[in-house]
Order: C-alpha cells, then structure tokens, then sequence
C-alpha cells in the first residue's frame, strides 16, 4: 500500500512538472520558427565587394525573396515616379513680425538608394564549420541636403513634400548563416528613400518672399509591416 502512494505521488509531479514547463517549451518553438535563414545555395559573386553574395528583400510576412546578382543591381538603382499631392497653403496671417518656410516640390518623388552600410557583427563559423544565428537591430533616419539645418526648414519640407513622410523605420530580426571552418560573414543593408527635390522658401509677414534655395529631402522608405525597405546582402568574408 505504501509502494502504491509512492507510485502515485511521483505520477502526480511528473504530471505537474509537464503542465508547468509545456508552456514555456512551446514559446521556445514560436522564437525558433521567426529565425529568417540565409541559404548558401543562393550566393553569388560580387566582383565589386570581392566576395560572396547572399542578397534578399523581406516581405510582410517575415519571408525573405532571393535575388539574383542582376535583380540585386536593378534594385540599387530602381526609380519609381509617383504624383505629387499638393497640401502648400498661401494664407499669410499678420502678426507681429515672424518668418515662416515653405517648400515647393519640383517634380515627383523618386525612391532613392542610399548608402549599403554593415549592420551587424561579424558572424565567425563555430569550430569545424555549421550554423550561427544573431539578432539584428538597426534604425534607417530621414536626412536633408546639406543646406538644409534648422528644424524649422525640416518641418517644412516635410510638411509640404505632398506624400505621408517617414521620419524612422527600424528592423529586429533574428538569422542563421551557414559558415566553413574559418570563415566569417555580415549582414549590409541598402536602404530605400523617397526623395523629393524642390525650392526652400522663406517668408515673412511683413516682406513676403525673402530668399529661395533648392533643397532635397529624403523620407524613409517602409515595407508594409512598418520595417525600413531596401536591399539586404549577407556578405562572406
């Protein structure tokens, strides 16, 4: 009778043992399967870096499409015209004296690859080769032409660009390379701007127009899932 309760004392824990740690078990599985894995099958030669190329576009849905070296370059240098939507304003209100900026679009936005930058560390092949994972985070900001400073001409441009500006746009996302014994790789990453070009104006109330200059400014480009748009390329070193 004893060896019974014993029997049915340790059933009883193994059971809640399992109740307890099922959950956390499956929360392991849920971060494992939103790892993106970078397939070698999918490299190719980039003469200009000197080294093999892994490059990607993510969609929506944390999948990720391969691309072919001539896709990748098409991508580098890919416009896209779209129409403007006039929201300037004309109204001029007096007051004491004060100076305001408007901006005037020349033409339509284009989108505009920026500069591939290295957004990760290095990933180092563990010993004899095999696959390593990191988590990546990186934020793509809006910039200016160099003439434009003052957060006043930057809120103006903005304001009158006539499409919805993207101030930031940040990634987080988790991948696995594949590496041989000895050898290293990082993730770049391109990045899409919408640029908009046009004439910086400033007024005043008492004088109207007092000076006018070109300007451009450079609206963060974001996937539908609200993370930066642009090109990615795991690089081999």
């Amino acid at each position: 009778m004893k060896k019974m309760k014993i029997l049915c004392s340790t059933i009883l824990s193994l059971v809640l043992f399992l109740a307890l740690y099922s959950p956390v078990m499956a929360a392991e599985t849920t971060a494992t399967d939103n790892t993106t894995e970078l397939l070698r099958e999918y490299s190719y030669y980039d003469s200009e870096l000197d080294a093999y190329v892994i490059a990607f576009t993510r969609n929506s849905d944390d999948t990720i499409n391969y691309l072919t070296k001539n896709e990748a370059v098409q991508l580098s240098i890919m416009t896209e015209n779209v129409p403007i939507e006039d929201t300037s304003s004309d109204e001029i209100v007096p007051f004491d004296y004060r100076e305001w900026y408007k901006f005037v679009p020349s033409g339509s936005r284009v989108q505009w690859s920026g500069t591939r930058r290295k957004v990760s560390a290095d990933f180092e092949a563990p010993k004899g080769g095999g696959s390593i994972s990191k988590t990546i985070s990186f934020t793509v900001s809006q910039t200016f032409s160099a003439n434009v400073t003052s957060a006043s001409e930057k809120s103006a441009i903005q304001a009158g660009c006539g499409f919805t500006w993207v101030k930031s746009a940040s990634s987080n996302t988790t991948y696995t390379a594949h590496l041989n014994s000895g050898e290293k790789g990082y993730l770049a990453f391109t990045p899409y701007y919408n640029k908009i070009s046009g004439s910086l104006q400033l007024y005043s109330n008492w004088d109207g127009l007092i000076s006018s200059k070109s300007a451009t400014g450079y609206s963060v480009k974001k996937t539908a899932d609200g993370e930066p748009d642009g090109l990615y390329q795991f690089i081999y070193k």
